[in-house]
């Protein structure tokens, strides 16, 4: 085809109504042939442009469809700091082909162009999946012509777009077991389920690799870490790494783990100690320099390093074609250096070691900004070009219209012949299973998932079952080697496991000689949340000696025994596996699959944990690994949690001192509810010397930055004891140092005793880079009261990145000028969290609040970060100056009388019987679950704040509209919202669930607190609802049809 003609496409291409790209960096990137030309590359291989601007522009992803076609998405909307985005563009996807199969790209179609935030696009299930505008959604195309059948199917929403900047989620790739992959960055937190979810319902993520199921609709957390990862993919054994920058570059995705962050803390505080990451080196020089130098240049250390700390892309190379050397490599961009990184992956211990590698590519075009690199069909590799300046944020302006895919290319690559992966027979299919290339038998592996669920779905004549496809893809497994038979086959069976589920029978592999084999089939067992529900009702049912008995003993053994003397029909399946498992653990010799088993305990229900944990936390040839220990702990945390005594009995037992330490802390935690439990482990401390240092390291950290604690019986004879001992040790040594046994003692005794004072716990909170916990822990100590001479303390703190927002919530406590400033400027435009907490403080004062609204006015922070109940509370302060500044710069509050009957014969017209018969229930349930269940329950949903709306006269349209459109003009006395002012001058209001002579609790839309009455010195109830006015507009016509629908149902509605 003549090229010549495809600018012409490319113009004709563009809606009517895209807007036009702009560029506002100056100056032009090296032209891409050009580029591709210099680019210095090992010998035999080459670089050439597969397609180059204008008919690709902004590459920030790229999929392959199974015809071989490049999908790109084009991401026009992302903008330079401190915008970051400029949704008055679009983003769009575009699909590119090699019809004569020359190398080079020769057709082009836009098939979407109305994105915002748009960031990946993956292809599959007879569609596009994008992540665009904060969801995951569908773009269907079920037959093929490249033309979207209807609008994006949102299948989650709430991925944060407003104060993530650049960190925004990412990342769509299958993995080999059917699940649909994604990453999500550091700088603030997301709350995503489907739409409708309430939020104590969504899956909470930041700084982590998440995944979907595409037929079951399921969303969880993989692992969790990092910085900003723009790149993941898989080995050959199926083993998960992830590419980041800053903090190291290589981690190997183990599920359930915990990674090192580059700054604040998880979102589970009892994670306590984070894995660091898989890669012996960096690509900086870590020791001369700070990350953000690299902004002013790139040093000549750095350079010899590997160019920077900044990688975008990754890909192990499995394709087959290039020079065997390259098999199994990790190759990745790095941004600063213009180049593609190389490491060698080898096992080390329970899981790998990165080791660095001569670079792959060094580009001569300073514009090169690789983001992306996937294998194509002839085994060479594709690389995305973004085509930039700018460093990663792009502070200098972005150009928008330049854009390039190259294509490195070993040898002289044949000419392709047109296929289509998806129209292959299943024989066909099987046998690809086997490709050296693995793009070939991943696509033939993904086929093969969806034909499984289609057989499901539809249903199949039995010699074209699952089953049967099962057994031809297992008796053609010893050409395709076991490792990708499990990938392939076992995966592809998991759709079909209603008709075949039998967990012994896959059991069998768990004795298979290769170790990736039998890691994943571990995780199969244990990663479906239906065979989650198996085990819990399983264990449920089991006989009281079995529960009591097997899982609370260490000894494999004895669990054989127990589960020989019980077995009945459909039970009996499960339970085997709890001994295969803890035999594993006792008797593996591979650290891959014990490192696996510590990561499959977080699937199990907490009492099937502990044989396990038992068994793994005696293998003391893992005491020292990077993870392995951290492991065992994330999977036992939560069991420790529920049953403390059982932890006690593990620390006694266990030979991996981290284990015990991390145990022990955990325990200690909670003194004060389970006291019980901490003088067991004081009791051990007598019992057992070999423990007392891992015990007492643990108990020590626990209870760092408390002021005082309760004392556990037995403590002060055990310390004592342990004094005595430690100061016969020191007078032996002739050190003058005090051995940190005696140390933690003495610091112990002292929160036991009379307690630690202010000035201990002052510099716990400020070691930014102190334990997390232990600053929180010393922060609260401190802040239980307002102390005046802690203001400036609290006021410096307010930006911290593990106890801003505590800091922030703490200075409503304070009544002083300088605060509104402090908390405005800046204002914490990152953290949701943070700008709730900062507008619940300055709502608390008049002096405060005017602060805001003059922020507001100004144009300095949106209007949108008052809601309605705190707009409330602000008039609530009945001060008329401030209630005119109100209703200026954010609004009404309340309607007169008057436009309520307007609105009321508004709505009563448009909400005819012709047109509530259109609405649809199962959506207005997810209108409700957004709009209205955070305050109340229908047929058992919801929450508890506002009255329970299963009963009432909910089926009269007028009884609706007149308790939605006016809440305030009937409040129940115990729905009413109440003021209170407090003495130190702080407002609060909300409603009162709770109440004693001593203590009011009361409930805001945000927290709920309680309050001893002498702090109260003005309490007054308002005949005013705390349910915001202005919904039914806010949600518009179709939407208010459908809530109708659903108030109005007979019953509940799925």
């Amino acid at each position: 085809m003549n090229r010549l003609l495809l600018p012409l496409l490319a113009t004709s291409a563009f809606a009517a109504d895209f807007p036009k790209p702009f560029n506002s960096e100056k100056g032009d990137p090296m032209s891409a042939e050009e580029a591709a030309a210099t680019m210095q590359l090992p010998p035999g291989f080459k670089c050439v442009v597969f397609a180059s601007e204008p008919d690709v522009q902004q590459p920030i992803a790229m999929t392959w469809d199974a015809k071989g076609r490049l999908w790109v998405a084009e991401n026009y909307t992302y903008a330079e700091n401190p915008a970051r985005w400029d949704t008055k563009l679009r983003d769009r996807i575009i699909i590119l082909e090699d019809k004569d199969g020359d190398g080079k790209h020769d057709g082009r179609k836009v098939f979407w162009d109305q994105g915002a935030y748009l960031t990946s696009v993956e292809w599959g299930h007879g569609g596009a999946w994008i992540l665009n505008d904060g969801t995951l959604s569908f773009i269907a195309d079920k037959n093929g012509d490249d033309v979207p059948d209807a609008a994006p199917q949102i299948l989650l929403d709430g991925f944060n777009t407003k104060t993530i900047g650049h960190n925004i989620v990412n990342g769509l790739r299958w993995g080999p077991d059917g699940w649909l992959y994604g990453r999500h960055g550091i700088t603030d937190t997301s709350a995503v389920g489907a739409p409708g979810t309430p939020n104590e319902k969504r899956v909470k993520m930041n700084c982590a690799i998440w995944r979907y199921h595409p037929t079951r609709k399921i969303l969880e957390t993989v692992a969790h870490g990092g910085t900003n990862s723009w790149g993941h993919d898989w080995n050959a054994e199926g083993e998960l790494f992830m590419i980041n920058t800053v903090i190291g570059h290589l981690w190997h995705v183990i599920p359930g783990a915990y990674y090192r962050r580059m700054f604040g803390t998880h979102l589970n505080p009892h994670v306590y100690e984070v894995i660091e990451q898989t890669a012996d080196h960096f690509h900086w020089d870590t020791g001369a320099e700070k990350w953000s130098d690299i902004r002013t240049g790139i040093s000549n250390k750095t350079l010899e390093l590997g160019g920077g700390h900044a990688h975008v892309g990754m890909l192990i190379y499995q394709g087959g074609t290039w020079p065997k050397e390259y098999h199994g490599k990790m190759l990745t961009c790095n941004l600063h250096g213009r180049r593609i990184n190389v490491d060698t992956l080898e096992r080390e211990g329970c899981g790998y070691v990165g080791k660095h590698a001569p670079d792959f590519m060094q580009a001569k075009d300073p514009w090169f900004r690789g983001l992306d690199l996937i294998t194509g069909p002839d085994g060479n590799v594709f690389v995305s070009d973004w085509s930039d300046s700018g460093e990663c944020h792009d502070n200098d302006g972005v150009h928008r219209t330049s854009g390039r895919i190259y294509k490195i290319v070993y040898g002289e690559p044949k000419k392709a012949e047109p296929f289509d992966v998806a129209a292959m027979k299943d024989e066909e299919l099987v046998k690809l299973l086997g490709s050296e290339n693995n793009w070939w038998s991943r696509k033939a592996t993904f086929e093969l998932q969806q034909k499984m669920y289609n057989m499901q779905v539809d249903g199949a004549e039995p010699s074209k079952s699952p089953h049967a496809l099962r057994k031809e893809v297992r008796n053609n497994s010893a050409k395709s080697g076991e490792t990708t038979f499990i990938l392939g086959a076992l995966f592809s069976d998991f759709e079909g496991r209603a008709h075949m589920r039998n967990y012994m029978e896959w059991a069998e592999y768990l004795n298979a000689k290769e170790e990736s084999v039998r890691a994943t089939v571990i995780n199969f067992l244990v990663a479906d949340n239906d065979t989650q529900g198996e085990w819990s009702e399983a264990l449920a049912l089991a006989p009281r000696t079995l529960q009591q008995n097997a899982l609370h003993s260490p000894d494999p053994q004895v669990l054989e025994d127990e589960i020989a003397m019980w077995r009945f029909e459909g039970k009996s399946k499960l339970l085997p596996l709890l001994k295969v498992f803890a035999e594993m653990a006792k008797n593996d010799s591979s650290g891959l699959i014990r490192l696996h088993l510590a990561s499959a305990l977080q699937r199990l229900p907490l009492d099937a944990r502990w044989p396990i944990a038992t068994a793994l936390a005696q293998r003391t040839e893992d005491a020292n690994d990077r993870q392995q220990p951290l492991m065992i702990w994330y999977g036992i945390e939560s069991a420790v949690a529920a049953d403390p005594m059982r932890g006690v009995e593990l620390i006694a037992s266990a030979k991996i001192p981290t284990v015990r330490r991390l145990v022990a802390r955990r325990i200690t935690e909670e003194i004060e509810k389970q006291p019980a439990a901490v003088e067991a482990l004081v009791a051990l401390l007598g019992k057992q010397p070999e423990l007392q240092k891992d015990i007492l390291d643990g108990m020590s950290a626990a209870l760092n930055g408390w002021n005082k604690a309760p004392k556990p019986k037995g403590w002060d004879e055990v310390a004592k004891l342990l004094e005595t001992r430690s100061e016969a040790i020191l007078a032996s040594s002739g050190e003058g140092k005090m051995p940190s046994l005696l140390e933690n003692v003495r610091q112990l005794s002292t929160i036991f005793g009379g307690g630690r004072p202010m000035e201990e716990l002052i510099p716990i909170v400020k070691d930014m880079e102190g334990d997390a916990s232990a600053r929180r822990n010393a922060f609260a100590s401190l802040t239980r009261s307002a102390k005046p001479e802690l203001l400036p303390l609290i006021r410096g703190l307010v930006n911290d990145k593990v106890i801003g927002t505590e800091a922030r919530s703490a200075l409503a406590a304070y009544d002083d000028p300088s605060i509104p400033k402090a908390l405005l400027q800046p204002w914490p435009g990152r953290s949701l969290e943070q700008q709730t907490a900062t507008v619940n403080t300055l709502i608390s004062r008049p002096a405060y609040a005017h602060a805001l609204l003059d922020t507001l006015k100004a144009g300095k922070v949106p209007a949108s970060v008052i809601s309605p109940y705190q707009a409330r509370a602000i008039v609530s302060l009945k001060n008329e100056a401030l209630t005119k500044k109100l209703t200026e710069v954010w609004g009404e509050l309340r309607d007169t009388p008057e436009a309520k009957k307007a609105e009321m014969a508004k709505w009563t017209a448009a909400l005819t019987p012709a047109a509530l018969a259109k609405g649809e229930a199962p959506k207005g349930k997810m209108v409700f679950m957004a709009a209205c269940a955070a305050c109340h329950k229908l047929y058992g949903e919801g929450g508890m704040i506002g009255p329970d709306l299963t009963g009432g006269d909910r089926h009269k349209l007028t009884y609706l509209l007149e308790n939605i459109l006016d809440p305030s003009a009937i409040v129940p006395a115990d729905y009413r919202m109440t003021v209170f002012k407090l003495k130190d001058g702080r407002t609060i209001t909300g409603v009162i669930p709770e109440q004693n002579p001593k203590t009011v609790t009361v409930q805001t839309p945000a927290e709920r607190l309680t309050l001893e009455r002498a702090e109260i010195t003005e309490q007054q109830q308002l005949s005013m609802s705390l349910m915001p006015e202005g919904l039914l507009t806010a949600l518009g016509e179709e939407q208010v049809i459908h809530l109708m629908a659903y108030l109005q149902s007979l019953g509940p509605v799925q």
